[in-house]
């Protein structure tokens, strides 16, 4: 298996929010990527929300806070995932519980270039497992554990959550300092989805602007890392409209 050094060069903190748990029935409804480089933010961002062409079931909504009707003016996959992927380029792509964010993006970007995402993948679900030697392995547990607030968090949000696993995945990558190997294993994000179309587009290098009219946020002058007042505000007004939900039942 190949190692990366995640302790230097450039990885993009990644969170998906999505309409269920299957990338071959359920559709993305926000993506967001937050590039880091030598384990810090640059400031530089990808955001968007995702029209997802089919109904945000109830326990989706109390899970994200996501709804229809706020998504009927979003752009559609086709829209953004080019983009996201632009952006991510072949720099490691970071998650908790990667598998399920990188199945949904893969089925995503393979239905529209024909080829899937291609580059390392970081489960800071596996890191945590192998490097705090707990069972305890949810995002809120890490935090607890790790020291990181998450006061933020009352309803899970892509960008919200990746401010969140930035700060975990730096905590994660320098536990024990000198103690410990800071050389994690990776795979590459290829999965069990066969490229149909073999000439199709590939990603273009991280840093291209976004197209006009589109929903995403990219290179973003804000402080490193922050969601911009706009963001929190509108993830309050969900949290008020909705309700404590379900999220609290959702491991991730």
């Amino acid at each position: 298996m190949a190692e990366i050094d995640l302790r230097n060069g450039r990885v993009v903190i990644c969170d998906t929010e999505t309409t269920g748990f299957s990338p071959y029935k359920d559709a993305l409804v926000e993506v967001a990527g937050l590039e880091m480089i030598d384990l810090r933010l640059t400031g530089r961002k990808y955001h968007a929300y995702i029209n997802p062409r089919r109904t945000v079931p109830p326990s989706a909504v109390a899970v994200h806070g996501l709804t229809n009707e706020f998504l009927k003016d979003k752009p559609y996959v086709e829209s953004v995932l080019p983009e996201f992927v632009s952006f991510i380029g072949g720099s490691p792509f970071v998650a908790h519980n990667a598998r399920f964010d990188i199945s949904f993006v893969n089925r995503g970007i393979q239905s529209i270039t024909g080829r899937e995402l291609d580059c390392p993948v970081v489960d800071t679900l596996g890191m945590a497992k192998e490097k705090l030697n707990t069972s305890r392995l949810s995002l809120d547990q890490l935090c607890d554990r790790l020291n990181v607030s998450r006061t933020a968090r009352t309803l899970h949000g892509a960008l919200l959550d990746c401010e969140i696993l930035a700060e975990v995945f730096i905590k994660l990558v320098t536990f024990g300092e000198g103690g410990l190997d800071l050389k994690a294993p990776v795979r590459r994000s290829r999965l069990a989805l066969t490229p149909r179309n073999p000439g199709g587009t590939k990603a273009s290098p991280a840093g291209t602007s976004s197209s006009a009219g589109h929903a995403s946020e990219l290179a973003e002058s804000l402080a490193p890392g922050s969601a911009s007042a706009e963001e929190r505000a509108r993830h309050r007004a969900f949290i008020e409209a909705i309700g404590a939900g379900l999220w609290k039942r959702h491991p991730f």
